[in-house]
């Protein structure tokens, strides 16, 4: 992108720092946050290909994406969707970028979208961890965090989980697991930080990755367990079952590939207990957002049946 189309990009956002009529065409709504700002599909006037426009939907992620664009993504080997133009400001109510229109992109299919997604998580995993600026913090509690939340609130959870025909057996198992959670490794590696299904699609059969803004930090299994297990507000997932640890295995294959089935089974094992612990931990979650009542309640529902079906399906391969 030359510096004449980034001033043409500039031009079509108004003072309003929103996009102007009169200079594009072709506009499509893709998502409205919480927020309520709009992320836009477009086209320039004259110009064939289509862009998105992204304002800035959450203050503590100002910039990330443009350091992702110049210091991470181009030492990985894998299709997203390139920064064109971003607005010549760092205030964070009124920030906006603009992001190459990837084309038509399949999330149909979800398990080969997962396939495809999974190999490439441990190239960035891969990477130093000092690269990453202090700060880049997830909106999501570490695992710490996490164990201190199940054992506060361990009577809530039992109900809970009581109320939704969990067994006492499998209650008390779940427990167990997070009482060996010290066994997990303490790592922090590079992670993209929201790998939901909605982010990962397949584009003449390649994975492309978007929406870096969430990098950050974090355990080698959050990737793992927002690709396969998190469940989402707007998107919704089928049941991997055991298909779940085929796609563990090609991480592993691409992580480590002569680590043998002692090392997939090693992985197995501490993915069921971190994905049981964050399930647990989201329903959690959900059910305080079910008391609230500021969320479309009908997906909150979706969403707990989700965690739950995780949970449980992690729970029961758990050898513990």
């Amino acid at each position: 992108m030359n510096e004449m189309d980034t001033a043409l990009f500039h031009r079509a956002v108004g003072a309003d720092h929103l996009l102007l009529d009169g200079l594009v065409t072709a506009r499509e709504p893709i998502y409205r946050s919480p927020n309520g700002k709009t992320i836009e599909r477009f086209r320039l006037h004259g110009q064939e290909a289509s862009c998105i426009f992204k304002p800035l939907t959450n203050e503590e992620l100002l910039g990330r994406e443009r350091w992702a664009q110049r210091e991470l993504l181009p030492r990985l080997r894998f299709r997203y969707p390139r920064l064109l133009a971003e607005a010549a400001h760092e205030d964070p109510a009124t920030y906006w970028i603009i992001l190459e229109d990837a084309g038509s992109l399949s999330h149909a299919g979800e398990f080969d979208v997962l396939a495809h997604a999974v190999r490439h998580v441990s190239s960035w995993q891969r990477l130093p961890a000092a690269i990453v600026p202090a700060g880049y913090a997830g909106q999501k509690p570490l695992l710490p965090e996490v164990l201190s939340v199940l054992a506060r609130e361990r009577s809530r959870l039992t109900r809970l989980l009581a109320e939704q025909g969990v067994s006492a057996e499998r209650i008390a198992k779940l427990y167990r697991l997070a009482g060996q959670a010290a066994s997990l490794p303490d790592e922090r590696v590079v992670s993209h930080g929201d790998l939901h299904i909605g982010n990962v699609a397949l584009l003449d059969g390649e994975a492309v990755i978007l929406d870096w803004e969430h990098v950050q930090l974090n355990s080698p299994f959050w990737d793992l367990y927002c690709l396969l297990d998190m469940t989402h507000p707007s998107f919704r997932r089928t049941d991997l079952g055991l298909r779940r640890y085929d796609l563990l295995r090609l991480y592993e294959q691409e992580r480590d590939p002569a680590g043998g089935a002692g090392a997939e089974e090693a992985l197995f094992a501490a993915y069921d207990r971190f994905a049981c612990l964050y399930s647990a931990w989201f329903l959690l979650l959900i059910d305080r957002d079910l008391e609230g009542g500021d969320w479309d309640r009908s997906l909150l529902l979706l969403q707990r049946e989700e965690a739950l079906r995780a949970l449980l399906s992690c729970l029961d391969h758990s050898a513990a």
